[in-house]
């Protein structure tokens, strides 16, 4: 069974053959529901929604309409994924949502229905739209009558009270894990010396948009970004596919090997978790970190019950001909990082940071 998102936009409804499209819904209905975004609110949940910068959607919100939507929560029973042309291409999609939009689309007269056509899509606009997931979705019946009008605006419009609030979109949005410095999350923050949340995901700008972060510096190939959190300000580091902070191969296969972690948010899997923290600590840094030398042989003896004494980590070419064995092994390469800000030994001249820069790079 899959969970599924349809909107019908407000351009659409006005249409006199309204009724006429309506009536093309086959599937299971979980819940049918009108939705007003007030006109100051409607480009910034348009945005998001669709994950294209504002100035990208003025196109698109001629086609929606700025007025009340009629949303639907579907239930399709039996998915059958065939190859339909889309406007990305040749794509396997769920045949019986992607053949209502297109029939709504035709009946109406143009783009003012959305529709979600895989399951990736369904959960994540669901989650955006409703706050609920779509397995949670699954476990309702059908609707027996219209819900309460709404004004709701997505998840996290308003900031977060909590950042399990935000791993809980991330989960359902967005590939991503926790880099490190997570053994306290979601409730301890910060570890002493490491004053923000290091992730990597799979897109940095769809990221940025579902986080509502804002830049904290103004270079473009900087990735630290703020949002609000209760009230208080809290940094994340946005490291992504092909930013060469990592070879991106081994960037794409931490995604593939990630593991749910207690707090209920994606991590490293042990491994890894290693091998990148090594790697982040003698390629990454000027010197050993103490609190790093001191995990890193708490993990190797928890690991493959090696024992390596503190001190080695602080020989930088010891250290080195251990991850190098590693990365070997894999095919991985050393790589220098996008983010010129970040320092990196194999980086021909180093950027020269301002103390309050430097404190970022934790």
């Amino acid at each position: 069974m899959e969970a599924h998102l349809l909107i019908v936009w407000a351009n659409g409804l006005a249409k006199p053959q309204a009724a006429d499209a309506l009536d093309l819904i086959r599937l299971p209905v979980l819940r049918r529901q009108r939705l007003l975004w007030p006109g100051d609110r409607f480009m910034a949940n348009l945005s998001r929604f669709y994950d294209r910068d504002i100035a990208t959607l003025q196109l698109k919100s001629h086609e929606t309409g700025l007025g009340e939507c009629l949303t639907f929560v579907l239930r399709d029973d039996a998915p059958r994924y065939e190859a339909r042309l889309t406007s990305t291409g040749l794509r396997l999609v769920n045949a019986a949502m992607f053949d209502l939009r297109e029939a709504m689309r035709v009946r109406l007269g143009g783009n003012m229905v959305h529709a979600t056509v895989t399951a990736e899509e369904g959960r994540r606009d669901l989650y955006l739209l409703t706050g609920q997931r779509a397995d949670a979705w699954l476990q309702q019946p059908a609707m027996a009558e219209e819900a309460a009008p709404s004004q709701a605006d997505l998840v996290g419009a308003h900031g977060w009270k909590h950042l399990d609030e935000i791993f809980a979109l991330f989960n359902e949005a967005l590939p991503y894990l926790v880099l490190r410095n997570f053994e306290g999350l979601p409730d301890q923050i910060y570890v002493p010396g490491h004053n923000d949340v290091d992730m990597l995901v799979s897109n940095r700008d769809a990221a940025v948009r579902l986080l509502g972060g804002k830049p904290v510096f103004p270079q473009p190939w900087r990735v630290h970004y703020s949002i609000d959190l209760n009230g208080h300000d809290v940094r994340f580091d946005l490291r992504h596919i092909g930013d060469k902070y990592y070879d991106t191969r081994w960037e794409l296969d931490l995604l593939s090997r990630r593991i749910m972690a207690p707090g209920g948010f994606y991590r490293p899997e042990p491994i890894d978790y290693f091998y990148t923290l090594l790697y982040h600590a003698v390629v990454h840094k000027r010197a050993m970190k103490p609190d790093y030398a001191e995990r890193l042989s708490r993990m190797a003896a928890d690991l493959a019950g090696w024992t390596i004494a503190q001190d080695l980590f602080f020989d930088r070419n010891r250290a080195l001909e251990i991850l190098s064995r590693h990365m070997n092994g894999r095919g991985y390469k050393p790589t220098v990082p996008s983010d010129h800000s970040v320092f990196c030994i194999f980086r021909p001249q180093q950027p020269q940071q301002q103390p309050q820069q430097q404190a970022q790079q934790q």
